[in-house]
């Protein structure tokens, strides 16, 4: 616990000398130690939403697969000192650093990196905070991410030859959607700053800062004992790692050279540092905070979280080229010149770094800094000077009291109302915000409401207030939101979605803070008009729902929900050649949709899952899960819902909400999506999508109904886009039915007999049903009077498990050929259908000698019947066939039928030739 050990017990003037005491020694040329972070911003990084990104304190983009790449590689390294709040991550660090200068520097670089970041949770105070509401927020590690890479991706540059010892920046999140028009920039706090003040888990990607040691440069000979003095050949490594933790602190200027911030190469979103907002002109630097006439670099009016350039300063590079020099204003930190700002010493540093940078020796000024930029062999262990603290505790940190300091700092923090998360290793309690509900509006419904709710959750050393509500985004061309006085607003949609309301709180003397709140605008669906049979899924084509310009909230529905491991919940709605479609993201962690059931997925039922689905990643396919319900996912303020589910032999997800409790179960687990398109992670195409369409059937095995069914996408990071989404239930028993060919002669009716059979005991909610059949036939082939169908349909009523009916279907034809009937049985209690096809043959009959004697009924009554349709009755012989013959030798030539009859009733016709 190196530098606190030095401040404790001093008090007041000693203090003060013990710092000015350690004036560096130089015994060798001083050199600038101090550099920039190499690194390409990926070519696609306009598909990444902003949410899905850092930013550096260059103007570095970072997004997830850097990171992932980075910590793949991270060692858990068990220092021998605890590093405090502070969670150091070794990326590509090697176990043993092999140079000229240090065979063994892996082993020792390491536990001073980790003693200075020590030394500085011993300096700098982690707050507790406590919401308005009573609400604590839990503390959270600040996680660095340490490697050797100096270069990283610039083809330029070598670790090797690099004159850069080290280099370091706090990481800061995109102010999501912020789009001021020139010359107005927000002020951002880094997420570092915030983990130390705020105790927001913010950004869950593992890392709120990173450092870089140059350990390949041979000519970097470093001072690795710190319990000696620095040898006159030797650069002091601690002093290297604590300059430029101090940069990820937040000495960290982002003032490009034209007075604007770095540009982000991210469409117009960018932002100056609470860095920036400390530094201050005057006219002539004095040493002790005794300058004259100090103004601030950058104006703003203290209502909008909105700065520019003083308009006193001629051209911010030449400013900066001449800080403490000849030039007519000098830069320097705090209202009251606390510090010289270092500039760029005539272009040798870029503009934004030598604006973190500390100047010594200005202006007769005898102040040893950490944060001066050059270093030489030799040099003395560097300490934190009192301006330095000074300058830390005006930046909002509260210092601890050994300082000497009465340092509280001065801080506004306006707290996004999500709640966030890290999965896997890093994972983090979330921030369970105590004022967030949704704010739910109805399509061309106004909707008032009240900004006062949002300082619940907003955190300052005084009373905040809020200055500025205001809206950004393409998407507020469908939506007005309008100030109707005392902090009342009036909000009026037409096109569902989720609106994002931006505003700013003000505290601490123009310190000021902007986040945001959301107002979900849904839609009232129509009613669907359908039976348990169709298609559940009302809405699985999504033409229906409107596409906005910024994004579309949980397929309108107002359930707002997040999983564990996720920051936002928002699945997009794309549309592409004439065709809109779902698309669920993963990029910082899954964005699931909620599907509404028409009607339930009873216990023992099965679901015919029917989608077209397509894919982007750049690696692995994307991994379809789905999950059933019986009840809806918990809000988030209540509970994230699990990325697990479960299984039949094992309840061990829950969700606990205030009025019920959410249960997962599994249905579809890491299905692939095979068909990939290669490229970035495009949101929404501009060209029509190669769908493919993929078939499951899930039974449902759990004892609950499944009203509702959760579909994320696994795969991290990819995009899986979904259209046609169709789910029918189908109970048990199962149906089976037979039925036989049959073959007559025309005018013939025949009996076909129709068996239908119900199996398969497994579902216990069965009670019997009713089973309807209906038989289609072809032109020329008629119902005949007599069995079980009336128009070609019969219904058997109450027909049990396995339990068999037998009905006969009655037909007839005068025309010769084979006829395909069509006999289909349906259950509409159990979505049962089944359909087969019979063949009948009708054959044509020669003459009377043909006739199957034997096949007449004895009380049958007989008849000839010419074409006319003119009968005459036969008497009854047992010599039928004699007397017919000798009856028809009287008849005219020509085509007769010979027909029987019972009960008055036609059962058969032959047809014969007399001649």
């Amino acid at each position: 616990m190196k530098i606190l050990t030095k401040l404790k017990d001093l008090k007041g003037q000693e203090l003060l000398l013990i710092f000015l005491m350690f004036t560096a020694f130089i015994s060798g040329k001083a050199q600038s130690f101090c550099g920039a972070i190499h690194y390409t911003s990926p070519e696609d990084i306009q598909a990444l939403k902003a949410s899905d990104i850092v930013q550096d304190r260059f103007g570095n983009i970072y997004d997830l697969s850097y990171f992932e790449q980075k910590l793949a590689k991270v060692q858990h390294y068990k220092s021998p000192i605890n590093t405090g709040y502070f969670n150091l991550m070794f990326g590509d660090f090697p176990e043993t650093i092999q140079n000229a200068n240090h065979p063994n520097a892996g082993e020792d670089i390491r536990p001073i990196i980790c003693q200075v970041f020590a030394d500085l949770s011993e300096i700098i105070v982690q707050r507790s905070q406590t919401l308005a509401c009573g609400d604590n927020i839990a503390n959270q590690s600040v996680n660095i991410l340490v490697g050797t890479d100096i270069c990283g991706n610039d083809p330029n540059c070598d670790n090797a030859s690099s004159p850069v010892a080290g280099t370091a920046s706090p990481l800061f999140s995109f102010l999501d959607n912020f789009s001021f028009q020139d010359p107005c920039f927000p002020i951002a706090e880094s997420l570092v700053w915030k983990k130390i003040n705020a105790q927001e888990a913010f950004f869950p990607l593992g890392a709120d800062g990173v450092l870089q040691i140059n350990v390949d440069n041979i000519s970097f000979n470093y001072q690795l004992d710190v319990d000696s003095p620095v040898a006159s050949d030797k650069l002091d490594l601690y002093s290297i790692v604590l300059h430029e933790a101090l940069h990820i602190l937040g000495f960290a200027s982002r003032i490009d050279e034209n007075g604007e911030p770095i540009n982000a190469q991210f469409s117009t979103t960018n932002y100056f540092s609470r860095f920036d907002q400390l530094i201050h002109i005057t006219e002539d630097f004095v040493p002790n905070q005794q300058s004259q006439n100090v103004d601030r670099l950058m104006d703003g009016d203290c209502m909008k979280n909105c700065f520019a350039l003083n308009q006193q300063v001629p051209s911010m590079s030449d400013l900066a080229a001449s800080a403490c020099g000849t030039a007519a204003l000098d830069i320097v930190v705090g209202s009251s010149a606390i510090a010289p700002i270092y500039g760029t010493d005539n272009g040798t540093i870029g503009i934004s770094n030598g604006m973190s940078h500390l100047r010594e020796g200005c202006n007769g000024d005898t102040a040893d800094f950490v944060m001066d930029p050059f270093i030489s062999d030799g040099e003395d262990e560097r300490t934190i000077s009192i301006q330095e603290l000074e300058i830390l505790c005006q930046l909002g940190y509260q210092i601890h009291e050994n300082s000497g300091l009465d340092c509280d700092g001065c801080y506004a923090i306006a707290q996004i109302d999500h709640t966030y998360s890290i999965g896997g290793e890093f994972e983090i309690e979330y921030l369970q915000s105590c004022c967030y509900e949704p704010l739910l509006a109805k399509s061309g419904e106004s909707f008032v409401f009240n900004t006062d709710f949002l300082l619940c959750n907003d955190l300052s050393l005084e009373t905040a207030q809020i200055t500025d509500v205001y809206t950004l985004g393409l998407n507020w061309n469908n939506a007005t939101l309008e100030n109707i006085g005392t902090n009342n607003y009036e909000f009026y949609g037409t096109i569902p979605g989720n609106y994002r309301v931006y505003y700013t709180i003000k505290a601490c003397d123009c310190y000021m803070s902007s986040s945001y709140f959301d107002i979900v605008l849904s839609d009232d669906l129509e009613d669907c008009d359908r039976t348990k049979c169709d298609n559940l899924v009302c809405i699985g084509d999504f033409e229906s729902l409107e596409k906005t310009n910024d994004f579309y909230f949980q397929a309108c529905k107002e359930d707002l929900f997040y999983m564990e491991g996720a920051n936002q919940n928002t699945p997009d709605i794309c549309e592409s050649a004439n065709n809109k479609y779902l698309d669920l993201v993963n990029i910082i962690g899954p964005e699931a949709t909620l599907i509404e059931l028409e009607y339930p997925i009873l216990p023992g039922c099965t679901m015919e899952i029917s989608v077209d689905l397509a894919t982007r990643g750049d690696n692995d396919p994307g991994l379809l899960n789905m999950y059933g319900s019986y009840s809806k996912p918990c809000h988030p303020s209540e509970a994230f819902i699990k990325q697990d589910c479960n299984t039949d032999e094992n309840i061990l997800v829950e969700n606990i909400c205030d009025n019920d409790s959410y249960l997962p179960f599994c249905l579809l687990n890491d299905e692939e999506i095979t068909n990939t398109f290669s490229g970035g992670l495009t949101l929404c195409p501009n060209s029509a999508v190669d769908f493919e369409n993929y078939t499951w059937t899930v039974l449902n095995e759990f004892e609950e109904e499944l009203h509702y069914i959760v579909l994320y996408n696994k795969t991290q990071p990819s995009v899986i886009w979904l259209d046609n989404l169709d789910i029918r239930s189908s109970c048990p028993p199962e149906v089976n039915i037979e039925v036989d060919d049959a073959e007559i002669e025309v005018g013939e009716t025949v009996f076909m007999d129709v068996e239908v059979c119900l199996s398969d005991e497994s579902y216990q909610g069965f009670n019997g049903a009713d089973v309807e059949v209906m038989a289609i036939v072809p032109s020329g082939v008629e119902f005949a009077n007599g069995g079980d169908f009336s128009n070609g349909t019969a219904t058997i009523l109450g027909m049990d498990e396995n339990d068999c009916e037998l009905i006969q279907l009655a037909l007839q034809s005068n025309l010769v050929g084979v006829f395909e009937i069509e006999i289909t049985v349906q259950i509409d209690d159990l979505c049962k259908e089944q359909t087969l096809q019979s063949e009948l043959t009708v054959k044509e009959k020669t003459s009377v000698k043909e006739l199957a004697w034997d096949e007449i009924p004895l009380d049958s009554d007989i008849y000839l019947v010419n074409v006319l349709g003119q009968a005459q009755k036969v008497e009854y012989l047992k010599q039928k066939e004699w007397y017919i013959q000798r009856y028809a030798s009287e008849l005219a030539p020509g085509i007769y039928f010979l027909q029987y009859r019972k009960n008055g009733t036609p059962l058969m016709n032959y047809k014969i030739m007399i001649q």
